[in-house]
């Protein structure tokens, strides 16, 4: 046998593997982050949850007096056109945050791999939560800094929301 044709197979055999290795780290980076952005979703619907539960009053004023420092130029535009104070539009500015993360990072990412019924479902919620006057005050004063492709499916959603399905 030829040590050449020999050594040839042995580099396309270490050439193969070598991908498959690279293949497989990629693919565990990937999962990986899916993961982690799972459970920061999840923990911040858990944090919403919290919030719109009215026994959570004390955590409510500690997450307030925690974000009652930075002054953003979104919420301040907030306390302007809505005539609320700073600590009501922290709030609102962080319920409103936690929902579109869940629906930008779950929702809106994978919507073309969605049943009909439940982007129909998800279009309804999308449409609720952002098309009433508060979501509506806050979509507009803080979707400079969002997602842009999320935020045309969003204004998509809200031009037609009159529309008969």
């Amino acid at each position: 046998m030829n040590w050449e044709a020999v050594g040839a197979i042995g580099e396309t055999i270490g050439a193969i593997a070598l991908f498959l290795v690279l293949f497989q780290v990629r693919h565990a980076k990937h999962e990986m982050r899916r993961s982690v952005r799972s459970e920061r979703t999840d923990s911040l619907l858990q944090l919403l949850h919290q919030y719109r539960d009215p026994r959570s009053v004390e955590l409510r004023v500690r997450v307030s007096q925690a974000l009652g420092a930075p002054d953003t130029e979104y919420q301040s535009k907030m306390m302007e056109r809505a005539g609320i104070t700073r600590e009501e539009a922290n709030f609102m500015y962080m319920e409103y945050m936690i929902w579109w993360q869940y629906y930008a990072e779950k929702v809106i990412r994978y919507v073309e791999d969605l049943s009909p019924a439940d982007r129909f479902q998800a279009d309804a919620a999308m449409r609720n939560i952002f098309g009433g006057p508060a979501g509506r005050l806050w979509f507009d004063t803080a979707k400079q800094i969002l997602n842009p492709d999320a935020v045309g499916y969003i204004e998509n959603l809200l031009d037609h929301a009159s529309e008969p399905v």
